[in-house]
């Protein structure tokens, strides 16, 4: 019997408890896989900022804001992420988490979600729809676009 998460909104298949741990499960082998092999590991950051930016009520309160931050830095200025260089290049931007502002998260998260992230199979499809997965967490964010843009000095 098919649930649906409370936060993303996914179609949650199988036996879990709740759909909220479908989506965790589903996210762990998801990161299992990204840190298994380098040609997965290109997509982690994405895949972390979007799935917390999607079940933010289970992180701290300016949790979506450092994750959009980052999402809008790797969307907007890195466009081909690579592991560890994008966290070395985008620390300056986080020096101070505790100033921060509380985003509230969208009521529509975005349409795309962990689910179809764990259905891919090769490394090229799995990037493909980890950046789909991103673009769409990044428009159901918009309303804190301005936010973002002034933080990074971005012009979009």
């Amino acid at each position: 019997m098919a649930q649906y998460c409370p936060m993303c909104k996914a179609r949650i298949e199988g036996n879990y408890a709740a759909a909220e741990d479908g989506c965790q499960k589903l996210f762990e082998r998801v990161l299992a896989l990204e840190y298994s092999d380098a040609v997965y590991g290109g997509a982690h950051l994405l895949t972390v900022d979007c799935y917390a930016l999607q079940h933010s009520e289970i992180h701290r309160p300016n949790s979506n804001a450092f994750h959009l931050l980052r999402l809008g830095w790797t969307l907007n200025r890195v466009r081909v992420p690579k592991l560890g260089q994008t966290d070395n290049d985008f620390k300056r931007y986080a020096v101070d988490l505790r100033s921060f502002p509380y985003l509230e998260a969208p009521k529509n998260r975005g349409k795309i979600t962990v689910v179809d992230v764990a259905e891919t199979v090769e490394p090229k499809d799995h990037m493909k729809a980890v950046c789909v997965w991103a673009g769409a967490v990044w428009r159901a964010y918009g309303a804190h676009h301005p936010w973002v843009r002034k933080k990074l000095d971005l012009d979009f």
